[in-house]
């Protein structure tokens, strides 16, 4: 139950960040901080798998 909480509020913050990026970076930027998010949110979702 603690495994999926942690994911679905890993989800929000990203899906939080994206937008908020979105709004005040540059696309370049922006692309690699999604890159980057995406490898941390990846890394935690295979973590309790």
């Amino acid at each position: 139950m603690k495994d999926l909480l942690l994911l679905m509020s890993g989800m929000l913050l990203s899906s939080y960040h994206n937008t908020w990026s979105k709004k005040y970076f540059k696309p370049k930027k922006n692309r690699v901080k999604n890159t980057h998010m995406n490898y941390v949110k990846w890394s935690i979702i295979w973590r309790h798998v």
